[in-house]
């Protein structure tokens, strides 16, 4: 409630209708009307009610959703019904509701009207808000601005988006769709499987907003320094592997406006998760269809199931192709039973000769999600030992050390991805 503060939860990525391809077959019933819903699916559903209890919990004075409410364009009944319902919640609570769409649930150009505006209720204090930029005034006194560009205002010119301005004199609120500039790396940042993704301007990146609270990356994060008041959400769920947990983990965020001093302040709260887990990395060398077994048993009897059925991965390296394809999935099959899924991603030997040195079996190192670091390993010590004659024939030193380092972190975050689809147990 508003007093010396105003607060505005922001909340972005919710994905309603997400749904993970290898746990389509496990199912639950689903609260609103008691049918058999893929468990992902629930996840989702279940990670929103939270989200909108937490969101009344504290009071908050209204909410921004920066996109993506939905994971596609076309959400079914049922997606529909689950957002409805979390508006209404909040609309019953006297908080008013502000929503963009996202790349996702925006239709396939500017002229299509996106599933979600059918959400858009002004007399409930449900504002839905599609195309191409459309401002509202949180509150009169001191002055609050909410300035909302939605997805497809970035195929714009120039000059329009030169309107997009702050108010004089008043705080104001920037909430957009879409990726940016990494400001260290000097490059885009990519989602995998993105589609329709657009690119913020640096005309609304350097726009001189009290916050920017933007939708789009999966990762909460600072864009740049925290200082700078520019955050991605993230998304309300962890699609597996696929997405990085991150140092700031799932959920919404507070941003409390001091109405006396102008101080903004930021709280994150956070949305359970369905418990997720990399097993001990097994490196297969010189084992033999048998072992490899028994090293994957070994793994997951440790497994806890405390908290729900768990996600699980288990990368292997150094495993000979005839050893894997020998592995007993009769007996691991029989210990999965409480997981909602179980991958196992296979890595090859690297047996490669650089140099005149033989680098076999690089190890590679899981930290939680990220950490995979073998093919970068190994293309370092490629580089190191002369065998990448293009970046000889650069002849700067300092410009070959910079393609190096670009060209690694571009491989990493490759392997990452790769990982992170898995192979089906």
């Amino acid at each position: 409630m508003v007093e010396g503060t105003f607060t505005v939860a922001h909340l972005s990525d919710v994905w309603l209708g997400y749904r993970d391809k290898v746990s389509l077959r496990k199912v639950a019933s689903d609260s609103l009307d008691g049918r058999a819903v893929p468990v992902r699916e629930l996840d989702g559903y279940v990670a929103w009610d939270s989200a909108i209890s937490g969101v009344i919990a504290d009071g908050a004075d209204a909410v921004v959703i920066a996109g993506d409410l939905f994971y596609e364009s076309h959400p079914t009944h049922r997606a529909l019904a689950h957002a409805l319902g979390g508006l209404k919640r909040l609309s019953d609570a006297g908080i008013p509701v502000y929503v963009i769409v996202g790349n996702r649930d925006a239709g396939g150009t500017s002229d299509d009207a996106p599933y979600t505006m059918l959400l858009h209720q002004p007399d409930a204090g449900i504002y839905v808000h599609s195309e191409p930029y459309q401002t509202y005034q949180l509150l009169q006194e001191p002055n609050i601005v909410l300035h909302m560009v939605s997805h497809h205002m970035h195929d714009e010119s120039t000059e329009v988006m030169k309107q997009v301005v702050p108010v004089d004199g008043a705080i104001n609120i920037f909430t957009t769709h879409g990726t940016v500039i990494d400001p260290d790396r000097k490059e885009r940042i990519k989602l995998p499987d993105t589609i329709r993704e657009k690119v913020i301007s640096d005309i609304f990146l350097n726009g001189g907003w009290d916050v920017m609270m933007l939708g789009h990356l999966s990762e909460r994060q600072w864009v740049g320094s925290p200082e700078d008041k520019v955050f991605y959400n993230g998304s309300l769920i962890r699609r597996g592997f696929a997405d990085p947990e991150g140092e700031l983990g799932r959920g919404y965020t507070l941003w409390r406006f001091d109405l006396v001093t102008g101080e903004v302040v930021q709280e994150l709260r956070a949305v359970a998760q369905r418990p997720q887990f990399d097993l001990e990395l097994i490196c297969a060398e010189g084992m033999d269809s048998s072992a490899l077994t028994e090293a994957i048993l070994d793994n997951l009897g440790g497994v806890s199931v405390e908290g729900g059925a768990p996600i699980v991965r288990q990368v292997v390296v150094g495993v000979a192709p005839s050893v894997l394809a020998g592995r007993d999935q009769v007996a691991i099959d029989g210990v999965c039973g409480g997981l909602l899924s179980y991958s196992l991603v296979p890595r090859a030997v690297v047996s490669d000769v650089v140099g005149g040195e033989s680098v076999g079996g690089v190890g590679v190192g899981v930290s939680g999600v990220g950490g995979f670091g073998s093919v970068v390993e190994w293309y370092d010590r490629w580089v190191g030992s002369g065998g990448c004659e293009a970046l000889e024939r650069i002849g700067d030193p300092v410009l070959v050390d910079e393609v190096r380092v670009a060209a690694g972190e571009y491989i990493r975050r490759g392997e990452e991805v790769v990982l992170g689809r898995g192979l089906g147990s």
